[in-house]
């Protein structure tokens, strides 16, 4: 598994890494997905849940769609769940890059507004939250590149692992 988790990161984009400092939970509710859906973080609890923050724009955020797609499918969709917020684009641009995306897409999110991106602490695109199936947020990352590869991929396997197992970081039943 660790393997084709890593083929699928293995198109990252390179990006400016910053230093790590601690962000905030994002909030429960996510915003609307491209459909018109309430996408809310406690609905996916039990799964590890990669949020990222995207902007069309932004060359490393469009290539890192589809790598996060295809690293949701190789995880499988009741494990994982990729989620995609925008604060940028018009909701017709959003939905047309959900059609480009491999299925499962991830879920695609309009912040039209920015709340949700303030108040997960969003400094740099692309910004990343991995949380457990606890609900808990275990690791953020602001701008990261190619060189943090390894070390997502170590944390999204060990959230993974915890999931299985049922330890820490897993969802309660």
């Amino acid at each position: 598994m660790r393997l084709l988790l890593l083929l699928a990161l293995s198109g990252f984009a390179l990006f400016a890494h910053a230093e790590k400092p601690t962000y905030p939970a994002p909030p429960d509710l996510l915003g609307k997905s491209v459909d018109g859906a309430a996408v809310r973080l406690s609905d996916l609890r039990g799964k590890v849940v990669v949020i990222t923050f995207w902007a069309s724009f932004c060359e490393p955020c469009r290539k890192e769609l589809p790598i996060l797609a295809n690293l949701q499918k190789v995880a499988g969709p009741e494990r994982l769940r990729v989620v995609a917020i925008n604060s940028y684009d018009e909701p017709q641009v959003i939905a047309k890059i959900a059609k480009a995306l491999p299925e499962p897409a991830p879920m695609l999110v309009r912040d039209s507004n920015g709340r949700i991106a303030r108040a997960s602490g969003v400094r740099l695109l692309p910004h990343l939250v991995l949380v457990g199936a606890d609900g808990q947020v275990a690791h953020t990352h602001d701008g990261y590149g190619e060189a943090m590869l390894d070390s997502i991929l170590d944390e999204i396997n060990a959230l993974l692992e915890a999931q299985q197992r049922g330890a820490p970081g897993a969802a309660v039943p």
